[in-house]
């Protein structure tokens, strides 16, 4: 029955555009409160556009006969974000109404949304559903993009040059100029997408205008939670095939029960059923700027927390404020929201935090300093953040895994990866000093020590308050010293330390180029100290791959100089050895008679992947 009255409804509107001539371009037109002047050469070419969308009589009726179902939607959808109601017309020129329509760059749906734009302004895209093809949702989408954009923009002709071209795009095409203006001209430079959406105005309007209501009208349902399309349908007396053609959007057989959806349904004009308001959700949104209209000029005026830039570890940064996302920082830095998260590790659903700093550059591969001590409850997102350094890199030069959890305490090597030969190692962090020091009102003081094996200090010369039992961890958390390291002896008065010592560094030692091994102290600290590799420490001090170092060790840190006799002394020699086709680390290590792990360990690699070409450096002693 429907089909047969829909034959008759275009059959009158087939006799309504054979009556109808194909309308000229005029010279002005209004458009979003602006007053557009068209130029000879511009009309033209929308006259052009104007002639090829109406061509083809059939196609062009059924244009019309979609926009009077799917129109009421979207003007009342417009009219509650506050855009003008000319950009209806955009959706025809996007995809003329076919909601499940693919483009060749993978821009889905209505109003042609990429899977990332479109989750932007809240458009849900998952395995379950997809809303850019939900008239109801990618609606409500592209009034928000275009509404955001407008803010900035200040120029509705050059907001809708944005939705094809993007806000830096449309910066650049248009004329800074024109922000705010009330009168422009269309000439044959205007954007030529501008031009084709003139176009489409200028043609569809009168039609559309005048277009009587279908028999049928286009409903909201919003409680389908749990249901299936097939039972909806079967509960308004519809075929299953007229409410999927309106709801392609549902991926599964049951509608999720997350949230409130739009389900479509294709309703008699005679039906008594009331379109539904779409619910409000209960999670928490970040606040839009809210549009205030300006009766005069009808355009939108909007207002925003002005934007706080600054330097944060010598990168520019900006404060987020109440209501920010990712989206309304790329804005105002004139960013993409793709930078904003990539700078600052972000996942594309991650929340924006008030106060919180966010780069606007990228962060840095290598820190300001040699190690961080891991604060109580800090992540590893947070450290990043804290530093400017990325957090790729942290995990990296730390062993860790992606999303592992740092303990309180952990030492994070922040400029070279921990060799495998130097365990894991945790401190007391700052923090936690700070409020030792606050709980035991002590005050860190200087303590000079003698050159002693052992030396005792009284306890009241570091600061700490002798009337109480302190623990060794919180002196140990106050003084330069480990735990272990640490006696007291109660039956002095008043209570003194003793601290093990090691033996003081020998002038032999020194002019020998021989170190001493101090509490605290690793073998990467010691090579940057001597300005040499660990690997070199490790070849001087015949040292395995697996050996560490022990306070009191006496470790050599330069070759020694070859001497004048006869004997034969060995040297370790420094070699810069070019990869060659068919060479891998193991016939390497073989030439040179030295193990793989050695030439990792040399050239900070982590796998044996090498290229042709490639300098490898390789140590061997002769």
């Amino acid at each position: 029955m429907k089909k047969f009255i829909l034959f008759y409804i275009l059959f009158f509107a087939f006799i309504q555009f054979a009556e109808a001539q194909v309308p000229e371009v005029p010279d002005q037109l209004e458009f979003g409160g602006l007053k557009l002047r068209i130029e000879e050469d511009a009309k033209k070419i929308i006259q052009g556009h104007v002639d090829a969308l109406m061509k083809n009589p059939k196609y062009f009726m059924a244009k019309v006969e979609k926009a009077s179902l799917y129109f009421p939607i979207i003007e009342k959808i417009f009219i509650e974000e506050g855009i003008p109601e000319d950009f209806k017309f955009l959706i025809i020129q996007e995809s003329a109404f076919i909601g499940n329509a693919v483009s060749t760059s993978n821009a889905v749906g209505y109003w042609q949304f990429k899977k990332e734009s479109a989750e932007e302004v809240g458009i849900v895209v998952n395995d379950e559903v997809d809303e850019r093809m939900n008239i109801v949702a990618a609606t409500r989408g592209a009034a928000k993009y275009l509404k955001r954009n407008n803010f900035y923009l200040n120029n509705w002709l050059h907001t809708q040059i944005s939705y094809q071209a993007g806000m830096t795009g449309a910066r650049m095409m248009v004329d800074a100029k024109e922000t705010g203006a009330e009168f422009l001209t269309i000439t044959d430079k205007t954007y030529w997408y501008a031009m084709k959406f003139l176009a489409h105005k200028i043609a569809f309007e009168s039609f559309t205008d005048n277009a009587s209501n279908l028999n049928i009208k286009l409903v909201e349902y919003y409680k389908g939670q749990d249901q299936k399309l097939e039972d909806i349908a079967q509960q308004f007396k519809l075929l299953p095939d007229e409410i999927i053609e309106y709801n392609y959007w549902l991926k599964t057989k049951r509608i999720p029960n997350d949230k409130p959806y739009a389900v479509i349904l294709p309703l008699s004009q005679s039906s008594d059923y009331i379109a539904q308001s779409a619910p409000v959700e209960n999670t928490k949104k970040k606040k839009e700027p809210a549009p205030k209209k300006d009766t005069k000029t009808k355009k939108i005026a909007t207002t925003l927390n002005d934007p706080e830039f600054i330097f944060d570890n010598g990168l520019r940064a900006i404060k987020a404020q109440e209501g920010d996302d990712a989206s309304t920082l790329a804005l105002q830095a004139e960013l993409t929201k793709n930078k904003i998260v990539k700078y600052n590790d972000l996942e594309i659903f991650d929340e924006i935090t008030p106060d919180n700093i966010y780069y606007l550059e990228p962060k840095l591969k290598r820190g300001k300093q040699e190690y961080y001590i891991a604060e109580e409850g800090e992540n590893l997102w947070e450290i990043s953040q804290k530093l400017g350094m990325r957090r790729d890199y942290i995990v990296k030069y730390n062993r860790l895994a992606k999303f592992e959890k740092v303990m309180t305490g952990r030492v994070l090597w922040l400029l070279e990866t921990r060799p495998t030969s130097i365990a894991v190692e945790h401190r007391k962090p700052k923090r936690e000093v700070q409020i030792l020091q606050a709980e035991t009102g002590a005050e860190i003081k200087p303590v000079e020590f003698k050159n002693a094996a052992f030396e005792e200090v009284p306890i009241a010369s570091t600061g700490l308050d002798t009337t109480k039992t302190i623990a060794l961890e919180t002196i140990a958390a106050l003084v330069p010293f480990e735990k272990d390291s640490i006696q007291i002896t109660p039956e002095v008065k008043p209570a003194s330390l003793v601290f093990k010592m090691v033996e003081a560094q020998e002038e032999g030692d020194i002019k020998n180029n021989i170190h001493l091994v101090k509490t605290g102290e690793t073998l990467f600290g010691i090579s940057r100290q001597y300005q040499i590799l660990v690997a070199d420490l490790k070849i001087l001090n015949s040292m395995d791959s697996t050996g560490g170092i022990q306070i009191g060790q006496k470790l050599l840190v330069k070759k020694p100089e070859a001497k004048e006799s006869g004997s034969a002394q060995k040297q370790t020699e420094s070699i810069e050895y070019t990869v060659a086709t068919g060479d891998s680390l193991y016939k390497i290590s073989k030439k040179y008679n030295v193990s793989i792990d050695q030439i990792k360990e040399w050239n900070n690699k982590k796998d044996l992947n090498i290229s042709i070409g490639e300098k490898i450096k390789i140590f061997s002693t002769k």
